[in-house]
């Protein structure tokens, strides 16, 4: 496991001061300030005024991308599926692979075929086990 520090400096030696690189290490830093029952649902929102940003730029988007990515591991993505009723159901990824792959989503509670799926699909990121262990 990699301290928090260490993974600082694993992403400055990858990518340098990059500003999504920039951005994922503030993100850090907020993940290692904030108690861990607090970080249970990291949304685009979340992240955004982590990093002082009105709404998900691409830095934005590059920092998630080298926080979620096998290098790093800091974060774990998740998918929230929001019905009409505002329930909200977490879906496997390996379900939601297959969903998008068939163009089919299956309510995961009434069992209704729900079309325009993807508008209903929320994402969502925790901090990874190896950060938690990390630090």
């Amino acid at each position: 496991m990699l301290s928090a520090d260490e993974l600082k400096l694993k992403i400055n030696r990858i990518w340098g001061v990059a500003p999504g690189a920039m951005l994922s290490l503030r993100i850090i830093d907020f993940l290692t300030s904030v108690p861990s029952e607090q970080l249970s649902m990291l949304t685009f929102g979340n992240l955004c005024r982590v990093v002082g940003k009105p709404e998900p730029d691409k830095d934005l988007l590059t920092a998630i991308n080298i926080l979620v990515s096998s290098k790093v591991q800091v974060l774990e993505t998740h998918m929230l599926f929001i019905d009409d009723n505002k329930d909200e159901h977490e879906i496997d990824l390996k379900d939601l692979q297959e969903t998008r792959r068939s163009g089919v989503f299956i309510h995961p509670r009434t069992g209704e075929m729900i079309n325009n799926f993807e508008a209903h699909f929320v994402p969502f990121f925790v901090p990874s086990q190896s950060l938690r262990e990390g630090n």
